[in-house]
C-alpha cells in the first residue's frame, strides 16, 4: 500500500515506480508488475524501465504496449534496449547481434536481462555446455530474479549429464523473490531421495522438464516457446 500510495504521488519518478513492479514480482504479481514498469516507458523515462518490461513480456506475460508508438530514451542502457526490441519472437536471444554492443558496452553481459535470456536460449538450442557455464559463472544468489528456478535449471542440467542432483544444492535457493511451487518442492524431495509421483519423474526425465520448471516459475511465455520448439521437433523427426 505505501508503494502504491508513493506512486500515485509521484507517477513520473521511475525508481518508485520500479520499486512498486518488484515488490509485486516478488509476490508472484508478474502481470501486475509488467502493466507497472509499462506505464512508465512514456518519456521521460529510463532505460532500465524498458529493459524490464521488455524482458518480462518476453518471458512472462506480454505488456500491453504499442511498442512502435514509442521511441527509448538516450540513456546508458539504449543499445540492450535496441538489442532487446529486435529479438525474434522466435528465440530468447542472438548471440551475433549483440556482439558488436557487447565489444564497446561489456558492463551490459552481466545485467540479469542478459543473463537469463542468453540461458534461455541456450537452453532452447540444446546447448548444454553454454547452460552450465552461465549458470556456474553468473550465480545472483539473493538478488536472483527467480533463484529457485536458477538452481533448478542447474539441477536438471546436472542429472542429465551426470544422472544425479545434489540436494545441498536444491536448499541453497533462498530469496529473490522466489515463491513457493509444488514442481520445486517435489524436485528437492525427489534430489534428496524421498518419494514423489511418478508422473513428476517422467517430466523430469523428460524433453520437457525445462518447460514445466519455466511454468512453475510463472514464466508462462517461455515455456510456451520451449513447448513449441519441442512439438516441432518431435514432427520434424516423425
Amino acid at each position: 500500500a505505501a508503494y502504491w500510495a508513493a506512486l500515485a504521488v509521484n507517477p513520473r519518478d521511475p525508481f518508485i515506480r520500479d520499486a512498486l513492479a518488484e515488490r509485486l514480482r516478488r509476490d508472484g504479481r508478474i502481470a501486475e508488475a509488467v502493466r507497472v514498469w509499462s506505464e512508465g516507458l512514456a518519456a521521460p523515462s529510463m532505460g532500465f524501465l524498458w529493459t524490464k518490461t521488455l524482458f518480462w513480456s518476453r518471458v512472462a506475460v506480454p505488456a500491453p504496449v504499442d511498442w512502435q508508438s514509442l521511441v527509448p530514451p538516450q540513456d546508458n542502457l539504449r543499445p540492450l534496449v535496441q538489442s532487446m526490441r529486435t529479438l525474434p519472437a522466435s528465440c530468447f536471444w542472438d548471440e551475433r547481434a549483440f556482439a558488436p554492443v557487447c565489444e564497446t558496452r561489456p558492463d551490459l553481459v552481466s545485467r540479469q536481462e542478459v543473463f537469463w535470456l542468453r540461458l534461455l536460449e541456450a537452453l532452447r538450442v540444446n546447448n548444454t555446455g553454454e547452460a552450465l557455464s552461465l549458470l556456474n559463472l553468473n550465480r545472483f544468489g539473493r538478488q536472483s530474479w527467480h533463484a529457485r528456478l536458477e538452481v533448478a535449471l542447474l539441477s536438471l542440467l546436472t542429472y542429465r549429464r551426470l544422472g544425479f542432483v545434489d540436494p545441498a544444492l536444491l536448499r541453497l535457493c533462498e530469496g529473490g523473490g522466489s515463491k513457493s511451487h509444488a514442481f520445486f518442492d517435489s524436485l528437492e524431495a525427489w534430489a534428496a531421495g524421498k518419494t514423489v509421483s511418478a508422473e513428476f519423474v517422467r517430466v523430469v526425465q523428460s524433453d520437457t522438464a525445462f518447460a514445466a520448471a519455466l511454468k512453475a516459475a510463472g514464466w508462462t511465455e517461455a515455456a510456451k516457446l520451449f513447448t513449441l520448439d519441442r512439438n516441432a521437433q518431435r514432427g520434424e523427426t516423425q
